[in-house]
């Protein structure tokens, strides 16, 4: 593989990792509303902490740093309740 061919296929990558990450952020509406309907709040601590308990084991599995992709996943969460915020209240 050449310079050009691995730019690509990170190019490739890239995209695919977008693609996935929009396809997560579009359910965000629906687990608004769904913690809504449930009496739920927008914010649950303890799935949170599961959350990173399981992304920081895969992340050792895969070879990634943990504390990459801990900031990685705190940045979604972010955005995740960011989205979540107006359906949940809508609901209320």
């Amino acid at each position: 593989m050449d310079l050009g061919q691995a730019r690509r296929e990170i190019e490739r990558l890239d995209e695919e990792l977008l693609r996935v990450l929009a396809r997560r952020l579009s359910l965000m509406p629906e687990i608004a509303a769904l913690k809504a309907a449930s009496g739920l709040p927008l914010r649950q601590p303890e799935r949170e902490r599961e959350l990173f308990g399981k992304w920081a084991m895969v992340s050792e599995e895969l070879g990634l740093d943990r504390a990459f992709v801990e900031g990685l996943f705190r940045i979604v969460v972010a955005e995740s309740l960011r989205l979540q915020k107006p359906a949940w209240k809508a609901k209320q």
